[in-house]
């Protein structure tokens, strides 16, 4: 499959190395970075595809990895008609599932949101990968 970037202002934009797409629950980036990206045992619950962007190799991780439980009350969730929660302010995830992977969705949303644990951003600022960022939602106990 390939996959184009496309600016949507008119000034030079250099690639990207990793970055979130149009797609639930999945990151794209550069394949040669995926040992150091994801090492082994960190999470067993993640897909990769593999993807071409401009020429180059890349792949799409999709996160399998879902939690469950977590603090109604100290998070700040919005749900739609249905019950499903569509976007995540602030979360406190209570899931002992979560501990022992570094990233996961959640079970009860449209899987939008892709969470990740401290050490996961370490290794991408790290590394100075550009092209994605993050904001610090919540914790898991």
């Amino acid at each position: 499959m390939e996959f184009e970037f496309k600016a949507v202002d008119k000034k030079n934009i250099k690639l990207p190395c990793i970055c979130t797409v149009y797609l639930p629950g999945v990151l794209a980036f550069r394949a040669n970075l995926k040992a150091e990206l994801f090492p082994p045992n960190k999470c067993a619950e993640l897909e990769f595809l593999p993807i071409g962007v401009c020429g180059e190799q890349w792949l799409l991780m999709n996160c399998l990895k879902t939690v469950r439980l977590f603090d109604e009350e100290k998070s700040q969730v919005m749900r739609g008609l249905n019950g499903d929660i569509f976007m995540v302010l602030k979360l406190h995830i209570t899931d002992p599932a979560a501990t022992d992977c570094e990233m996961f969705t959640l079970a009860e949303s449209n899987r939008t949101q892709l969470f990740v644990r401290s050490s996961f951003k370490a290794r991408v600022d790290k590394l100075r990968l550009t092209g994605i960022s993050f904001q610090h939602i919540g914790q898991v106990v």
